[in-house]
């Protein structure tokens, strides 16, 4: 039973009330992207999209922390309002922007085309928020500190506010992170590319995928994690040995004495 299905269990025994399965998204595909990537792209939105729908109908109490350097722990902050942006993109200074243009090649002429003009879904962000309603303050030895502190917010779009006084220096932090997830097809690699900002602590990951590697054991162990329950996303993602590996590398070690001494 993947997470999907454990969520509309879940929303069932809340409400009562069954969740209708969306729609499909359009079939039809421009020829000058690759065929198999926009396959991959459009499942991914289509569970997304229901995805977003189950838990944003339920009441999911995920706590989150996120250290700030040279300031602390930002801790127990409530992740919530998921949203889905069709054709959106990622700006590394801005957040998510809307109606993403693409260059491409007609006749002897470079257009731009806006992507939310297109009928198919071309490249996604996925995101959420962790806040709490209520201002952190931190108390450090010296204004050297806090400002650093300060820019280390400002580099991750955390706002803040300092207080210097003669015997101590406050910053009061804005407890509010955005999360991102943003897929988008990589020609040049020919997978399907995965930037995660913001998730388990501030900057992002970047992943890339080859396109058989999309399919319901990815998407729902990418569900779990991002709902924080135990998953296998990092391991189908090649970041952690599986734990069969690990056992057979024990097992050799453990005959092998040569293996020990490496």
């Amino acid at each position: 039973m993947g997470i999907l299905d454990d969520l509309k269990k879940e929303l069932e025994k809340s409400t009562q009330i069954g969740v209708r399965p969306d729609e499909k998204a359009a079939d039809t595909k421009p020829q000058e992207v690759d065929q198999e990537l926009l396959v991959r792209i459009d499942d991914l939105y289509s569970y997304f999209e229901e995805f977003t729908k189950l838990v944003n109908s339920l009441d999911q109490k995920i706590l989150v922390d996120y250290d700030l350097e040279h300031l602390g722990k930002l801790a127990n902050l409530y992740q919530g309002e998921y949203k889905l942006h069709r054709n959106a993109m990622l700006d590394p200074g801005r957040g998510i922007l809307q109606a993403a243009e693409q260059t491409r090649s007609i006749g002897d002429h470079l257009v731009k085309i806006r992507l939310d003009d297109e009928d198919l879904v071309q490249q996604f962000v996925f995101s959420f928020s962790c806040r709490s309603d209520h201002p952190r303050s931190f108390v450090v030895r010296n204004l050297d500190v806090a400002l650093a502190g300060q820019k280390y917010c400002q580099l991750h779009n955390v706002a803040t506010k300092l207080d210097s006084r003669r015997d101590k220096v406050t910053i009061t932090v804005t407890p509010l992170v955005h999360v991102y997830y943003f897929f988008r097809p990589d020609p040049q690699k020919k997978a399907v590319s995965l930037n995660v900002r913001n998730m388990d602590g501030f900057g992002t990951m970047i992943y890339s995928y080859d396109p058989e590697r999309i399919d319901s054991e990815f998407m729902d162990e990418l569900g779990k994690y991002i709902l924080r329950r135990p998953n296998r996303f990092r391991e189908l993602s090649g970041f952690e040995m599986p734990e069969e590996l690990r056992q057979k590398l024990r097992e050799k070690l453990g005959r092998d004495p040569r293996g020990k001494e490496e």
